[in-house]
């Protein structure tokens, strides 16, 4: 293969194109997850502010419920038993039998003070009486204490019902009869049903609310207000569309709003119209208790109240400070970080989030969906199954680039070596068939008659079969190293006997560079036999002469030195010559097979650059070592080792 460059850039196009592909996608995926995160984090907290709301409104519902059904007598501090349920008094007459009203002295620990505004728009309280009221309320029923303190908050709440704006809100007061006709029925089996299929909120100054549909108000009355039993109509499976999760939570809020609302009229309604205490006297119309914002702070829980055409502002003052904590207490588990704030404009209650039982919202700190994203989807990159699957994609394509660009490597690597070794081999077997032809030709025309001479010839075709028996061995014996990774015919052979028997072969081919081959034998290595396959240890030492005989030929001391020493249970052969020696870049590829280009065989020793690396998978394959010492400066030492049967 002479152009690798083509390929390579082939490949890496394709490379760039499936990673990029990889990235695209999971750049996609994981922005999927996170808006899935978020959506599901956004519904999570969604329902926790459903579930919060209607647990303060049910929290709610007791106070209000009680305010609306008191009796409008209890107002004042004390009152005629006999006249509390025919008409209003104006004056206490003497005679009169005083029942105290149990509004003297609140135990309600949100409530703050109760108080009545007549026509003339004088504010008192039950709990701040005069005169000799005020002495037997001192000796049996409250403090001169909580009496004064109750005047002060008298002279702050006729502070605030002097704008006329605050007290026209209220709803106007309803005849008994319209409460009679409207009564609500408490059904066997606890449901609650009205006469008609319309209940209108404007009795009390909000906007008409028409009956929600059937399925969200029962799954929401059934189910105490978990939302989780609600279905949004037509909510899309598994979206990821933020802005229609959205507007399906919204859809959800303003559901459950419409339903909390409907169980608080309904539940005001009960409470009012089955209180016969209220309506009974002659004269009397009322309206149900109304929550209203007086200032920044100050709730008011307020009602009118027409007796005998004069219209009375009754209500109490409630602890708004501890309401709200205690609100917040109620859903700390869902919400722990959320907020109550006033609404004090009609136009809020369209808002979300609001509370159906006071004109309070609730507020959530813009960071607690990233904590509630964070809690819903561990940190890491492993926190959906999604990251997972993208992981082991990765890996796998990674792995596939890797596999595709070492194989490519390899076949390209596999080329090269062929079109070298094809090139090695051609100029290898050209030289030796040229002399061969021609010494050939010319004894066999008679060309040659001097005998020397013919001797000479034929000794020269010697060498070059031999060289040529030797390549072919060579090339023969590397192809089935390559079919084969172990050898076989190892066995135990006394190393004396072997080395007497290589000697000759390995002194002839040292005499024909014109060399000599000097053996040294250490004495505790005489007696030893080693484990191998004497042809493979016949055919390393050769190789290793033969080198020598290449590359040292020039040597000033031709010398070939092979010294045999026994090291514990091994053997060490070392074979050393004087040449030139190896540069770093040869000792690099010094194992390599057909290492040897084409160009270097035509100007340096004849040969594939072969024995080297056949010598050492044969050691490999009989369990032996062979390798270059890397310490002589001068000439190139090997050293063979041997195991010790």
């Amino acid at each position: 293969m002479k152009r690798p460059l083509p390929i390579w850039l082939t490949f890496l196009l394709f490379l760039a194109l499936s990673l990029g592909a990889m990235a695209w996608m999971t750049r996609t995926v994981l922005r999927l997850d996170q808006a899935q995160a978020r959506a599901t984090a956004a519904a999570q907290i969604e329902e926790n502010v459903r579930l919060a709301l209607w647990r303060m409104d049910y929290a709610m519902a007791p106070i209000l419920g009680q305010e609306t059904a008191r009796p409008y007598f209890e107002y004042s501090p004390v009152f005629p038993a006999e006249r509390a349920y025919t008409r209003m008094y104006t004056e206490l007459k003497s005679g009169d039998v005083l029942v105290p009203s149990p509004l003297l002295k609140s135990t309600s620990p949100y409530i703050l003070l109760y108080f009545q505004i007549d026509p003339d728009g004088k504010v008192t309280s039950p709990q701040a009486p005069t005169g000799n009221v005020r002495k037997i309320a001192e000796a049996r029923y409250t403090s001169a204490a909580d009496i004064e303190r109750a005047q002060k908050r008298v002279a702050d709440v006729a502070a605030l019902v002097k704008d006329p704006t605050l007290l026209a809100t209220l709803p106007a007061p309803r005849d008994p009869e319209i409460w009679n006709n409207n009564k609500i029925r408490v059904l066997n089996n606890g449901t609650v049903s009205n006469d008609n299929s319309t209940l209108s909120l404007r009795d009390n100054g909000q906007q008409q609310l028409q009956q929600a549909p059937a399925q969200s108000l029962n799954s929401n009355r059934r189910g105490g207000g978990d939302t989780n039993n609600y279905n949004a109509p037509n909510a899309p499976a598994n979206t990821y569309d933020l802005q229609q999760q959205a507007a399906i939570q919204q859809k959800r809020g303003q559901q459950e709003y419409v339903a909390r609302q409907q169980t608080q009229v309904e539940n005001n309604d009960l409470l009012f119209g089955n209180n016969s205490g209220n309506y009974i006297a002659p004269g009397v119309s009322f309206s149900v208790m109304r929550p209203l914002w007086a200032g920044v702070d100050t709730l008011l829980l307020a009602r009118q109240v027409s007796i005998n055409g004069r219209t009375y502002v009754q209500g109490c003052l409630l602890d708004w400070p501890a309401i709200r904590k205690w609100l917040l207490d109620s859903a700390g588990d869902l919400l722990p970080q959320a907020d109550l704030l006033p609404v004090h404009s009609e136009t809020d209650d369209k808002q979300p989030r609001m509370l159906a039982s006071i004109p309070v919202r609730l507020m959530l700190p813009a960071e607690s969906t990233v904590e509630a994203a964070s809690m819903l989807s561990p940190a890491g990159f492993f926190a959906t199954p999604n990251s997972v699957t993208l992981l082991i994609a990765w890996i796998a394509v990674l792995l596939a680039c890797a596999a595709v660009g070492i194989l490519l490597r390899g076949v390209i690597a596999l080329s090269q070596r062929r079109a070298g070794f094809v090139a090695a081999v051609t100029h290898e077997l050209r030289t030796p068939l040229t002399t061969l032809r021609m010494y050939t030709e010319m004894l066999a025309d008679g060309m040659v008659a001097d005998p020397a001479q013919q001797a000479a010839y034929h000794k020269t075709l010697r060498a070059e079969s031999n060289r040529l028996g030797h390549l072919v061995d060579n090339v023969l014996l590397y192809s089935r190293l390559e079919r084969s990774t172990r050898d076989t015919r190892v066995e135990s052979t006394p190393l004396a006997s072997l080395l007497e028997r290589l000697t000759p072969r390995l002194a002839d081919r040292a005499s024909q560079a014109g060399m000599s081959l000097r053996i040294q034998i250490a004495s505790a290595a005489r007696d030893v036999a080693i484990r191998a396959n004497a042809l493979s240890v016949e055919q390393i030492l050769f190789n290793l002469v033969d080198n020598a005989c290449k590359y040292a030929a020039d040597a000033r001391e031709r010398t070939i030195d092979l010294s045999v020493y026994r090291l514990n249970d091994r053997i060490e052969i070392r074979l050393a010559d004087h040449g030139p020696g190896l540069d770093p870049t040869s000792r690099a590829r010094l194992f390599k097979p057909f290492s040897k280009s084409v160009h270097e065989a035509a100007n340096s020793a004849p040969g594939l650059g072969l024995g080297l690396a056949l010598s050492h998978r044969l050691a490999k394959n009989m369990n032996a070592d062979l390798r270059l010492d890397p310490t002589p400066k001068d000439g190139a030492v090997f050293i063979l080792t041997l195991p010790i049967s």
